[in-house]
């Protein structure tokens, strides 16, 4: 953890929360790779044009990898949101 000021106001990092998360785009089932080293994650999916969430069927196929199958293909791409958790 580090901490800066600047202007009376103090900044706190942590370079683990820097690499808890990760986003992508993608337009039809897919294997995204987040590189978060766990499976313990939370896997969120929205429409990137309605902002509406969706449901997919989604595989943590490894520790670094996760699948994302849509039973039909989207109409619009979808953002798909990750982030570790522990």
């Amino acid at each position: 953890i580090s901490v800066s000021y600047s202007g009376g106001t103090a900044t706190v990092a942590s370079a683990a929360q820097e690499n808890n998360t990760y986003a992508v785009t993608i337009t039809d089932t897919a294997t995204i790779t987040h590189g978060l080293s766990t499976r313990d994650l939370i896997i969120q999916l929205y429409d990137s044009v309605t902002y509406e969430t969706v449901y997919a069927d989604v595989d943590r196929v490894s520790t670094s990898q996760a699948t994302v199958t849509f039973a039909t293909t989207p109409s619009n791409s979808i953002r798909v949101l990750v982030q570790k958790i522990g």
